[in-house]
């Protein structure tokens, strides 16, 4: 028998944003707005693009102007300039999971409380989820930079439950990574749906796709 629910929240990237498809796209409107700069022989592809900005966060200007001395590659814009205009791209053209906002709209219908818990910057997130439209879907979106606490702290998922007046039991969490996503839910007596992607290092509520809430909710 199904466990009634009333409360579901949700992760943002990864979870219902599809991030690898986001650096595509903001990629692709690059491509077509410098063309020059990526007809080069040695430009970027878009696995650079993306290296460039997972592994090398902390300082990618930095990086982007090493390998520009070392394949000659020019760019018409300052190293910093590009990379963030290459971001700004990325936050205003997010991609979600086909099945994201037929879900949030098929729990809204059913009188869910939906909310988003998400780790990140206060700018940069809320930017992705009023491009997306998922803001427009949720009742709230607790951002950690806002609040004070990350996942995996039971205070960020304590935080979405008292602005929705709701109970832990009778909430689940919708997440994909497990040391933050499911380990936060399951610290703050949360019910959680993993969906597969990482190694699974804790142990969720339920296990599967993104789709298969629609049976399960």
């Amino acid at each position: 028998m199904k466990k009634q629910y009333d409360t579901i929240l949700f992760d943002l990237d990864g979870t219902l944003l599809d991030n690898d498809a986001s650096f595509a796209r903001a990629f692709r409107v690059m491509k077509m707005l410098y063309p020059e700069t990526f007809s080069q022989n040695v430009a970027f592809d878009l696995a650079g693009m993306i290296d460039l900005y997972k592994h090398h966060k902390p300082n990618p200007e930095g990086y982007l102007s090493e390998y520009c001395q070392k394949t000659g590659w020019v760019l018409e814009r300052r190293p910093e300039a590009f990379v963030s205009f290459w971001f700004g791209l990325y936050l205003d053209y997010p991609v979600l999971y086909p099945e994201a906002l037929p879900l949030l709209r098929y729990l809204k219908e059913k009188n869910y409380k939906l909310g988003i818990v998400t780790n990140g910057n206060t700018l940069t997130q809320s930017r992705k989820l009023r491009s997306c439209g998922v803001d427009d879907l949720v009742e709230v979106s607790i951002i950690s930079d806002s609040v004070g606490v990350a996942k995996p702290s039971p205070g960020i998922y304590y935080i979405a439950l008292e602005r929705l007046q709701a109970k832990a039991e009778n909430a689940l969490f919708v997440g994909n990574n497990p040391d933050t996503d499911i380990l936060g839910a399951i610290n703050a007596g949360v019910d959680s749906f993993f969906i597969p992607g990482r190694t699974l290092t804790q142990t969720p509520t339920y296990i599967g796709e993104l789709k298969e809430l629609f049976q399960l909710l």
